[in-house]
């Protein structure tokens, strides 16, 4: 133990005599573990973070894998379909598919995007949710919506 103290008393002298190597040595430093602090915060929201369902490992991603192509393609609304009038293995199944319409007040139109969702996404993907009230959780918009200056109204949550 005295060692130890022996050779911080020394490190700390040897920084005292140089304070240009000391400032650069410190600021290195701060700026490594900030950015890895930073990396690593992005990381844990984009991959690490669990699912927000109960169940997590439960969830499955159906698609499409053909040999020799490198990606897998999404599964059509028929595809769908079939796989839910032959399910035997999912307890519940859900599709959704990103689609963009127009939205137009007479003087100006704004391009909106969506989900297109089968029947029973909501049941679905509310049967897991780890909120109290699922329909709560769903009903709360994410961010204001557009819609509401374009016929001078104000958007509340309900």
């Amino acid at each position: 133990m005295d060692a130890l103290l022996q050779d911080l008393r020394y490190a700390v002298r040897t920084l005292a005599k140089s304070p240009a190597f000391t400032a650069v040595a410190v600021l290195t430093l701060a700026l490594g573990i900030g950015a890895n602090t930073a990396i690593f915060s992005v990381f844990y929201g984009v991959l690490l973070r669990p699912l927000p369902y109960a169940e997590p490992d439960r969830i499955v991603g159906l698609a499409q894998a053909y040999a020799g192509v490198r990606e897998a393609r999404s599964v059509t609304y028929v595809q769908f379909q079939f796989l839910e009038r032959n399910n035997q293995v999912f307890e519940s199944l859900a599709g959704s598919a990103s689609v963009g319409f127009n939205f137009s007040t007479g003087t100006q139109t704004d391009r909106v995007y969506g989900l297109r969702v089968s029947k029973d996404y909501f049941r679905t993907a509310c049967a897991s949710r780890r909120t109290t009230s699922a329909s709560s959780a769903l009903r709360r918009p994410s961010a204001a919506p557009s819609w509401p200056r374009r016929i001078n109204r104000t958007a509340r949550a309900p």
